[in-house]
């Protein structure tokens, strides 16, 4: 699966893997700059303001996110510790092993181990009803509200922020339109590059 995706600079690559008796090992691309749940806690988490580096790292993620879907693939554990840096703020969506291949339209949570984390997971997989790659932009909304806030996200407590200077009203609503309950409400990944390039 990872192979496929090869060609998206905006998802961490896949170098090679192989069998060491019982174990398997995997050599993946080095991204250097750490996780972006570490940065956004850090004492540089100020470069990552919206004017700044933010804008190019939630261009980044969605763009990985649509190039994932266009694949048909669905990563099914999107979150800030799953978003990779590099020295200079560029973003790429790592720990894809969690992800599914999707032919059908739906995907059973309940029929499969769930991938999510509490914070980021839409609702649909949490309750184990018919799940779409709309579960992915529901959790690319609560990253998008990290780095506006660069708060730790708690569920039931992920509101979209008010308009600021940190925050374009479009962004605001791109965030409310991501977290909405019911995933045919919420753009496509596309829709949401899309979206954020017009900010």
């Amino acid at each position: 699966m990872m192979q496929r995706l090869a060609d998206c600079p905006q998802v961490v690559t896949l170098h090679g893997a192989c069998v060491v008796g019982q174990q398997l090992v995997v050599a993946m691309e080095l991204i250097q700059g750490g996780d972006l749940r570490a940065a956004l806690s850090g004492e540089r988490a100020h470069e990552l303001s919206w004017r700044r580096a933010g804008r190019q790292v939630a261009l980044d993620i969605a763009a990985g996110l649509a190039h994932l879907h266009a694949s048909n693939v669905m990563h099914r554990d999107l979150k800030s510790k799953n978003v990779l840096l590099t020295r200079d703020w560029r973003a790429k969506v790592a720990d894809v092993g969690t992800a599914s291949l999707h032919s059908a339209t739906f995907l059973s949570a309940g029929s499969s181990m769930f991938g999510g984390t509490l914070a980021w997971a839409a609702p649909e997989l949490l309750l184990a009803a018919p799940c779409t790659n709309k579960i992915d932009v529901y959790s690319l909304g609560v990253v998008l509200w990290e780095l506006v806030t660069k708060e730790v996200p708690q569920r039931g407590f992920v509101q979209p922020p008010p308009a600021s200077e940190d925050c374009p009203q479009g962004l605001s609503e791109l965030i409310h339109d991501c977290l909405l309950q019911d995933p045919v409400a919420r753009p496509t990944a596309q829709q949401a590059l899309e979206r954020l390039h017009a900010l």
